[in-house]
């Protein structure tokens, strides 16, 4: 199943806003289902890429990082995690 990428067109009209956010809700859901699937089944390599996909759309989604490092964790990057623990840290810090 593929998940689309890309938003929605940028339409102004205000009865689209409901229609953007549940597509955005659902691409979101489907995303975390398939990161989790793919985690539990032992391939952090592709959990990661859907991640980085979930990140893109949810950047100060504080559970996305944690997702994120502990995938590096389980590729053995450590560094990679420590990396993203500083970058969340910094982005939360901003906020």
């Amino acid at each position: 199943l593929d998940i689309p990428e890309g938003a929605l067109p940028d339409w102004s009209d205000a009865w689209f806003d409901l229609w953007r956010r549940r597509f955005e809700d659902a691409r979101t859901g489907l995303l975390e289902q398939r990161g989790a699937a793919l985690e539990a089944a032992g391939h952090p390599a592709a959990a990661r890429q859907i991640a980085l996909r979930l990140l893109g759309l949810r950047p100060t989604d504080e559970s996305v990082h944690l997702r994120l490092m502990r995938l590096m964790v389980a590729e053995g990057d450590l560094a990679g995690a420590r990396q993203q623990f500083e970058r969340c840290h910094q982005l939360l810090a901003d906020e």
